[in-house]
């Protein structure tokens, strides 16, 4: 899955725009992802060169220091 989203968006960057923040167990962020499409996404009907932008949060779960999930 990541080498299809990198082969269609191989000039995508991502920033934190929030956190990291850490609460007990938990690592909370939230990201922005940046680029621009090339091609070669299935059902994709944008047009080579359109910006992308698009978030993400990410909730993990630490256990002895580590991610657990």
């Amino acid at each position: 899955m990541i080498a299809q989203i990198r082969g269609a968006f191989p000039d995508l960057t991502f920033t934190t725009e929030v956190g990291p923040l850490r609460e007990g167990d938990f690592l909370i962020g939230r990201w922005r992802a940046d680029g621009h499409y090339v091609g070669g996404f299935p059902g994709a009907t944008a047009a080579v060169g359109t910006p992308v932008a698009f978030t993400g949060t990410d909730i993990l779960r630490l256990r002895d220091g580590r991610l657990a999930e």
